[in-house]
Formats: structure tokens, sequence, C-alpha cells
């Protein structure tokens, strides 16, 4: 299963998430794919193949690391849905894109939304538009304490 998602440029109002106001937002050329693939394990390995590195953890001690970095991104969607109760097996996951050489707001909306989206496709789950953008939301702001925009992220799903 892949799944593809834009990168996004904001031309008017970058704070309007905050203050519910309104923003024009567009997509970019610059593209974040992200290929998944079923384990016979309850390992996840993940692969940046832009940038040659990869990452492991088990489904059973899914942690925030520091040292992770990129890795947290996708990692932070499975800890939202083992959380949850969300029946999943090992996977391999691969990042790969021009976007991941994006500033860090951008890389984790774009890495946890393409996770997402790819784990809902790849489980038939046929997750809701509104918990897509849950999952992805709590996975940045709360695993990995980033600021994510809904804006963005409906941009991503709407291109």
């Amino acid at each position: 299963m892949i799944v593809t998602v834009p990168g996004i440029c904001t031309l008017l109002g970058s704070y309007a998430d905050a203050c519910r106001g309104w923003s024009i937002v567009i997509p970019d050329k610059a593209t974040l794919s992200v290929a998944i693939s079923l384990r016979d394990d309850q390992m996840v390995r993940l692969y940046n193949a832009t940038l040659n590195d990869r990452k492991r953890f088990s489904l059973s001690n899914v942690k925030f690391r520091k040292e992770d970095r990129w890795g947290n991104f996708p990692k932070g969607v499975i800890s939202v849905m083992v959380n949850e109760a969300t029946a999943l097996v090992g996977m391999d996951i691969t990042l790969e894109g021009s976007l991941l050489y994006a500033d860090n707001q951008m890389i984790s909306t774009a890495s946890a939304l393409a996770t997402t989206l790819a784990i809902d496709a790849l489980f038939g789950q046929e997750l809701s538009l509104t918990s897509q953008i849950r999952i992805t939301y709590q996975a940045n702001t709360i695993f990995n304490n980033e600021r994510c925009k809904i804006s963005d992220m409906l941009t991503m799903i709407n291109a």
C-alpha cells in the first residue's frame, strides 16, 4: 500500500487555526510517500529512503525517543492507535520524498497523516475524515509535542 501526500503552502492565515479565522492554503509540488506492508510478527520497521536511515520498535513498547527523530512521527500514529485498542500487527513502513527536507512542522504533519492514511487503507479500517485528522493531530501534539494545523491536514487530504 502506498500513500502520497503533498506539501502545502499557506498564503494567508498562518494562525487561523488558533483564532478560528480563514486561511488560504495550497498544495505544493514537494511530496511525501509512505509505503506500508504487513509483517508476521509484532515489530515495526521504519525506513527513510530519502535519508537512508532505519528505525524499529515493537508494538508492545511504543515510546517517544528523541534519537528516533523522523521515526517518531509514524510511531506517534501507531501509539495513538494502539492506545485505542486498534488491532495491529507488525509492519514495514518506508518514507520517501522531497518533503522530508522541509521544516519540522511540515515533516511531522505529512509523515503522521500519510502513515494514518496508509494504516487505514492497509487494515481496511475505513476511518472517517474526523478520525483520520484526530489520530494525526494527537500523534503530533501529544506523542511528539509538535504543532499541527488542521488546515494543513485538510489541504493534504483534499489535494
